[in-house]
């Protein structure tokens, strides 16, 4: 055929190439897809019929996807090795196989029977053959990618589902007072969450089982154990005041049958255990403070709790230097703060404080601590991560109750640091030319109201030499016989003056200073302090 007819009828078919990749892109599946793509070709080419094949590059053989000739089914196996797109004649040049490579070492094959007037297959009808096969490669891509794009929202959704379900689950455990109760609610939880058939919780004391609960209420393990592998089922275990809980999940399924538990449903489990374990615990120390006939032992139980949810020591950061100090008025307070590392280069300083005192504030920080650790295992966003905050503590407290919180996250490579201050005494950053950076935005205090109004991030660095300062207004507001408060220009001095000792004195030294302008003065509230100092 000569060049420019040639030319002349490949361009009449730009719009059905068009159109074919249109329709091709609708496809849901690869089945339709291949179906849609051999009537067009064959339409195109005008031959008596179309078949494609498809080999992934795992296998050496290839499958087919659609046939509109189920009797001709030609070897293909001897093309598996082609690396670029190649074209075979077969019977006298009537009938054509195009092998067509992909760059993830798949591969398609299309047949091409004789054309329906039994002439020879010419020159365009191999250059439309390659164009359709850049079509089919293009639009299987498309489809791969929607694919993908799917199975990825799928997997996202799901990941905030099960987030939502693991928070329901702890505030519904923590309301619990019957502990068989919790426990059946805990595994009904986690049978859920997995999607596994089934599982149950054995309660021993020393050797003897004490409690076996299963769910569902019939499920049963017995003649199914030689028939399992090693990752049809996952173990979570704890134990409390000499009683051991072992929570075991069996077979997790899926719509392709039974599938292996995946590091997803391993770290559900663990963290349901822990909120069941904590729901034990919390009941547990709960009735004995009940039972305590003074107000004494009450709180002495209440300081044991709040003393576990304090951190015991601070974690050591190469380049930084870190020391924390909190003084209650009375047994338990109000007062929280932490150092959590949320990645290799990145860590959370929280510095909050619960209106009022006693045993009521101190279990509104052991549920902040409790969220803030399930939200920072999943590294959220600041903001984010406020604003749930904030929903969570309002739908679980009353009006009353709410707490003021600085948040700070600071990649420990470069000494970059944001944070949101919602409603809480400014952090200080003391700079190296003796000037003081105060971070304040932020937003409304956690709890007081679910409103929808956004927390705003305040971005800043701290440069080597230069220290943080995060703080409650224990200091700031303590107060001398003469109701004179320590007040914020005396702690910038007293920041920039000591700004050059370690963590640990300069804490020291601060809770000295306080106390040294108190003077007889009882205190009248909580202290708390966390200094960071870049080395």
């Amino acid at each position: 055929m000569h060049i420019s007819k040639l030319i002349e009828k490949l361009s009449i078919q730009v719009d059905s190439f068009q159109e074919g990749f249109k329709i091709l892109s609708k496809s849901r599946t690869l089945p339709d897809l291949a179906k849609s793509f051999c009537h067009i070709l064959r339409g195109s080419l005008m031959v008596s019929y179309v078949n494609l094949y498809f080999k992934s590059a795992e296998t050496s053989t290839f499958s087919s996807i659609y046939e509109q000739n189920k009797k001709m089914h030609p070897y293909l196996e001897s093309y598996g090795q082609e690396k670029s797109y190649t074209i075979h004649e077969m019977d006298n040049s009537k009938a054509l196989v195009a092998v067509l490579p992909r760059h993830d070492n798949s591969m398609f094959a299309i047949v091409c029977g004789p054309k329906l007037d039994q002439a020879k297959i010419g020159d365009y009808e191999k250059i439309s053959l390659q164009l359709f096969a850049q079509l089919l490669d293009n639009a299987y891509q498309s489809f791969v990618m929607r694919k993908a794009e799917k199975d990825l929202i799928f997997t996202l959704n799901n990941r905030i589902l099960q987030m939502n379900n693991l928070i329901d689950t702890g505030i519904e455990l923590s309301k619990c007072d019957d502990e068989s109760l919790l426990l059946s609610v805990a595994l009904e939880r986690a049978v859920g969450m997995t999607n596994a058939s089934g599982g149950q919780i054995v309660v021993k004391k020393g050797n003897k089982i004490i409690q076996r609960i299963s769910f569902p209420a019939r499920f049963s393990t017995k003649g199914k154990a030689a028939q399992r592998s090693k990752d049809s089922t996952i173990e979570a275990t704890f134990k409390f005041q000499c009683i051991k809980f072992q929570v075991t999940l069996y077979d997790k399924e899926s719509r392709q049958g039974f599938v292996p538990f995946d590091e997803t449903d391993r770290l559900l489990l663990d963290a349901l255990t822990r909120q069941a374990h904590a729901a034990i615990e919390n009941d547990y120390l709960q009735k004995q403070s009940l039972e305590m006939e003074t107000v004494k032992k009450e709180l002495a139980i209440a300081a044991t709790i709040q003393q576990r949810i304090l951190p015991e020591s601070l974690p050591e950061i190469p380049g930084y230097d870190l020391a924390g100090k909190n003084i209650p008025t009375i047994e338990v307070c109000g007062d929280y703060f932490d150092v959590v590392q949320v990645d290799d280069h990145k860590y959370a300083l929280i510095m909050a404080d619960v209106s009022g005192k006693g045993v009521p504030a101190a279990l509104l920080v052991s549920s902040l601590q409790a969220s803030l650790r399930v939200y920072l295992e999943n590294n959220p966003g600041l903001t984010e991560l406020t604003v749930r905050l904030n929903k969570l503590i309002y739908q679980s407290t009353t009006a009353e109750k709410y707490l003021t919180m600085s948040i700070c996250y600071l990649n420990t490579k470069t000494g970059d640091i944001e944070a949101v201050n919602a409603g809480h005494n400014p952090p200080l950053i003391a700079r190296n030319d003796q000037t003081i950076t105060k971070i304040a935005a932020g937003g409304i205090p956690i709890g007081m109201g679910d409103f929808g109004l956004p927390y705003e991030k305040q971005d800043l660095k701290i440069e080597r030499g230069e220290s943080l300062l995060m703080f409650t207004d224990g200091i700031t507001e303590a107060m001398d016989i003469d109701e004179e408060m320590y007040d914020d220009d005396r702690l910038e001095t007293f920041l920039l003056k000591n700004r050059s000792k370690q963590a640990n004195e300069f804490i020291g030294e601060l809770i000295k200073d306080v106390g040294k302008f108190v003077g007889k003065a009882p205190q009248s509230d909580d202290i708390t302090a966390l200094y960071l100092r870049r080395i």
